[in-house]
Protein backbone atom coordinates (compact mmCIF):
# COMPACT_ATOMS: atom_id res chain seq x y z
CA UNK A 1 0.00 0.00 0.00
CA UNK A 2 2.62 2.70 0.76
CA UNK A 3 4.54 1.78 -2.28
CA UNK A 4 1.55 2.23 -4.68
CA UNK A 5 0.77 5.88 -2.58
CA UNK A 6 4.36 6.53 -3.31
CA UNK A 7 3.59 5.35 -6.88
CA UNK A 8 0.51 7.98 -7.02
CA UNK A 9 2.19 10.61 -5.35
CA UNK A 10 4.87 10.81 -8.08
CA UNK A 11 2.34 10.85 -10.82
CA UNK A 12 0.24 13.57 -9.63
CA UNK A 13 3.54 14.98 -8.84
CA UNK A 14 4.58 14.95 -12.86
CA UNK A 15 1.15 15.54 -13.94
CA UNK A 16 0.85 19.28 -12.19
CA UNK A 17 4.74 19.69 -13.61
CA UNK A 18 3.92 19.19 -17.45
CA UNK A 19 0.21 20.98 -16.80
CA UNK A 20 2.67 24.22 -15.46
CA UNK A 21 5.69 23.07 -19.10
CA UNK A 22 2.19 22.88 -21.27
CA UNK A 23 1.16 26.58 -19.21
CA UNK A 24 4.10 28.39 -19.93
CA UNK A 25 5.02 27.27 -23.26
CA UNK A 26 4.50 29.74 -26.81
CA UNK A 27 2.00 27.91 -28.19
CA UNK A 28 -0.49 27.24 -25.63
CA UNK A 29 -0.29 31.05 -24.45
CA UNK A 30 -1.31 32.30 -28.39
CA UNK A 31 -5.07 30.12 -27.08
CA UNK A 32 -7.77 32.09 -26.46
CA UNK A 33 -8.65 31.65 -22.36
CA UNK A 34 -11.51 29.63 -23.24
CA UNK A 35 -9.27 27.33 -25.02
CA UNK A 36 -6.93 26.96 -22.84
CA UNK A 37 -9.29 26.60 -19.96
CA UNK A 38 -10.36 23.55 -22.50
CA UNK A 39 -6.95 21.86 -23.28
CA UNK A 40 -6.43 21.82 -18.99
CA UNK A 41 -9.93 19.74 -18.57
CA UNK A 42 -9.16 17.38 -21.11
CA UNK A 43 -5.85 16.81 -20.99
CA UNK A 44 -4.99 16.91 -17.16
CA UNK A 45 -7.93 15.29 -15.62
CA UNK A 46 -6.78 13.81 -11.74
CA UNK A 47 -5.68 10.55 -12.57
CA UNK A 48 -4.07 7.91 -10.41
CA UNK A 49 -2.27 6.27 -13.49
CA UNK A 50 -1.14 6.82 -16.91
CA UNK A 51 1.85 8.71 -18.31
CA UNK A 52 1.41 12.78 -18.61
CA UNK A 53 3.38 13.62 -22.02
CA UNK A 54 5.80 16.81 -22.14
CA UNK A 55 4.40 20.11 -24.05
CA UNK A 56 5.71 19.98 -27.50
CA UNK A 57 3.24 20.49 -29.89
CA UNK A 58 1.74 16.80 -31.28
CA UNK A 59 1.58 15.82 -27.37
CA UNK A 60 -0.56 18.81 -26.76
CA UNK A 61 -3.06 18.06 -29.25
CA UNK A 62 -2.79 14.18 -28.33
CA UNK A 63 -5.86 13.12 -26.95
CA UNK A 64 -7.71 15.97 -27.37
CA UNK A 65 -11.55 15.57 -28.50
CA UNK A 66 -11.71 16.42 -32.63
CA UNK A 67 -13.82 19.59 -31.73
CA UNK A 68 -11.29 21.05 -29.26
CA UNK A 69 -8.34 20.11 -32.13
CA UNK A 70 -10.05 22.15 -35.03
CA UNK A 71 -10.27 25.35 -32.44
CA UNK A 72 -6.78 24.96 -31.68
CA UNK A 73 -5.36 24.90 -35.14
CA UNK A 74 -7.63 27.58 -36.39
CA UNK A 75 -6.24 29.86 -33.80
CA UNK A 76 -2.58 28.99 -34.12
CA UNK A 77 -2.41 28.38 -37.77
CA UNK A 78 -5.13 31.51 -39.28
CA UNK A 79 -2.63 34.22 -38.97
CA UNK A 80 0.42 32.28 -40.30
CA UNK A 81 -1.76 31.04 -43.47
CA UNK A 82 -2.89 34.76 -44.11
CA UNK A 83 1.20 34.84 -44.54
CA UNK A 84 1.27 33.10 -47.92
CA UNK A 85 -0.31 35.17 -50.86
CA UNK A 86 -2.33 32.84 -52.54
CA UNK A 87 -4.09 32.64 -49.09
CA UNK A 88 -4.25 36.05 -48.71
CA UNK A 89 -7.48 36.65 -50.49
CA UNK A 90 -9.61 33.58 -49.06
CA UNK A 91 -12.27 34.07 -47.09
CA UNK A 92 -12.64 32.85 -43.43
CA UNK A 93 -14.92 29.79 -44.43
CA UNK A 94 -12.22 28.72 -46.88
CA UNK A 95 -9.13 29.58 -44.18
CA UNK A 96 -11.39 26.92 -42.03
CA UNK A 97 -11.52 24.58 -44.73
CA UNK A 98 -7.94 24.57 -45.14
CA UNK A 99 -7.09 24.39 -41.62
CA UNK A 100 -9.15 21.08 -41.34
CA UNK A 101 -6.02 19.75 -43.21
CA UNK A 102 -3.39 20.84 -40.80
CA UNK A 103 -1.47 18.30 -38.44
CA UNK A 104 0.90 19.43 -35.36
CA UNK A 105 4.10 17.94 -36.27
CA UNK A 106 7.17 18.25 -33.66
CA UNK A 107 10.48 18.07 -35.23
CA UNK A 108 13.45 17.41 -32.53
CA UNK A 109 16.91 19.63 -33.14
CA UNK A 110 18.62 18.82 -36.07
CA UNK A 111 15.81 16.80 -38.07
CA UNK A 112 16.36 16.71 -41.75
CA UNK A 113 12.89 17.86 -42.51
CA UNK A 114 13.35 18.28 -46.65
CA UNK A 115 16.20 17.46 -48.42
CA UNK A 116 17.79 19.22 -51.20
CA UNK A 117 16.75 17.44 -54.80
CA UNK A 118 14.23 15.43 -53.35
CA UNK A 119 10.60 16.28 -54.10
CA UNK A 120 8.50 18.53 -51.61
CA UNK A 121 5.41 16.38 -50.66
CA UNK A 122 4.11 18.74 -47.92
CA UNK A 123 4.31 22.46 -46.25
CA UNK A 124 5.19 23.62 -43.21
CA UNK A 125 4.47 26.33 -41.11
CA UNK A 126 6.18 27.38 -37.78
CA UNK A 127 4.72 27.81 -34.79
CA UNK A 128 7.81 28.08 -32.63
CA UNK A 129 11.68 27.11 -33.04
CA UNK A 130 14.03 27.58 -35.48
CA UNK A 131 14.91 25.94 -39.11
CA UNK A 132 17.79 26.15 -40.81
CA UNK A 133 17.80 26.67 -44.87
CA UNK A 134 21.01 25.48 -46.75
CA UNK A 135 21.78 24.59 -50.45
CA UNK A 136 25.09 23.32 -51.61
CA UNK A 137 25.98 26.77 -52.18
CA UNK A 138 27.09 28.46 -49.05
CA UNK A 139 26.87 31.17 -49.79
CA UNK A 140 22.49 30.65 -49.72
CA UNK A 141 22.36 29.67 -45.92
CA UNK A 142 19.43 31.01 -43.76
CA UNK A 143 17.91 30.69 -40.56
CA UNK A 144 13.98 30.85 -40.12
CA UNK A 145 12.29 31.60 -36.53
CA UNK A 146 9.73 31.87 -34.90
CA UNK A 147 10.18 35.92 -35.04
CA UNK A 148 9.83 35.56 -38.39
CA UNK A 149 12.93 36.73 -39.47
CA UNK A 150 15.44 34.63 -41.76
CA UNK A 151 19.32 35.68 -41.87
CA UNK A 152 21.82 35.45 -44.21
CA UNK A 153 24.57 33.52 -42.38
CA UNK A 154 27.09 34.93 -44.29
CA UNK A 155 25.97 38.70 -43.29
CA UNK A 156 23.63 38.40 -40.11
CA UNK A 157 21.35 40.70 -42.16
CA UNK A 158 18.17 40.83 -42.22
CA UNK A 159 16.94 38.99 -46.11
CA UNK A 160 13.15 38.53 -45.54
CA UNK A 161 10.16 36.90 -43.48
CA UNK A 162 9.24 33.77 -43.83
CA UNK A 163 7.05 31.62 -41.76
CA UNK A 164 6.16 28.96 -44.03
CA UNK A 165 8.29 26.69 -46.83
CA UNK A 166 7.31 24.38 -49.27
CA UNK A 167 5.46 27.72 -51.25
CA UNK A 168 6.98 25.74 -54.49
CA UNK A 169 4.82 22.62 -53.96
CA UNK A 170 1.85 25.68 -53.89
CA UNK A 171 2.56 27.13 -56.90
CA UNK A 172 2.92 23.58 -59.01
CA UNK A 173 -0.62 22.62 -57.67
CA UNK A 174 -2.33 26.17 -57.94
CA UNK A 175 -1.74 25.91 -61.62
CA UNK A 176 -1.83 21.86 -61.99
CA UNK A 177 -3.76 20.95 -59.45
CA UNK A 178 -4.37 17.30 -60.69
CA UNK A 179 -0.33 16.54 -61.63
CA UNK A 180 1.38 13.88 -59.92
CA UNK A 181 4.83 15.09 -60.35
CA UNK A 182 5.78 17.21 -58.03
CA UNK A 183 8.80 20.16 -57.55
CA UNK A 184 12.27 19.49 -56.28
CA UNK A 185 13.90 21.20 -53.22
CA UNK A 186 16.27 23.44 -54.47
CA UNK A 187 17.82 23.51 -50.30
CA UNK A 188 18.25 21.80 -47.86
CA UNK A 189 15.48 22.24 -44.16
CA UNK A 190 16.75 21.05 -40.81
CA UNK A 191 15.64 21.83 -37.51
CA UNK A 192 18.26 23.87 -35.93
CA UNK A 193 16.48 23.57 -32.17
CA UNK A 194 13.53 21.69 -31.48
CA UNK A 195 10.68 23.07 -33.67
CA UNK A 196 6.79 22.68 -33.32
CA UNK A 197 5.04 23.40 -36.71
CA UNK A 198 1.84 22.44 -38.24
CA UNK A 199 1.95 20.28 -41.94
CA UNK A 200 0.02 20.99 -44.78
CA UNK A 201 0.68 17.40 -46.97
CA UNK A 202 1.18 17.13 -50.95
CA UNK A 203 -2.29 15.08 -51.32
CA UNK A 204 -4.40 17.29 -48.94
CA UNK A 205 -3.48 20.30 -50.88
CA UNK A 206 -4.54 18.42 -54.15
CA UNK A 207 -7.50 17.95 -52.84
CA UNK A 208 -8.38 21.72 -51.30
CA UNK A 209 -7.40 23.24 -55.16
CA UNK A 210 -9.34 20.37 -57.15
CA UNK A 211 -12.24 20.78 -55.04
CA UNK A 212 -12.08 24.92 -55.49
CA UNK A 213 -11.85 24.54 -59.25
CA UNK A 214 -14.84 22.39 -59.15
CA UNK A 215 -16.73 24.58 -57.01
CA UNK A 216 -15.78 27.78 -59.30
Amino acid sequence: MQVYLQSNTEILKERDEKLQETKQSTHFEKLSEDIQTKVISEKYKPSETGETKGANIENLFDGLSEGLRKKMTKKLCKELLRKVEEFQNWNDASLDDLCAYLKPVFFSEQTCIIRENDPICKMIFVVQGKLWIYTSDSNEDSTNDSSNTVLDRQRNDPVNEVVFCGEELLNRLQTNPSTSKFPVSKRTIQALTNVDAFVLMAYDLKNIFIKRQCEE
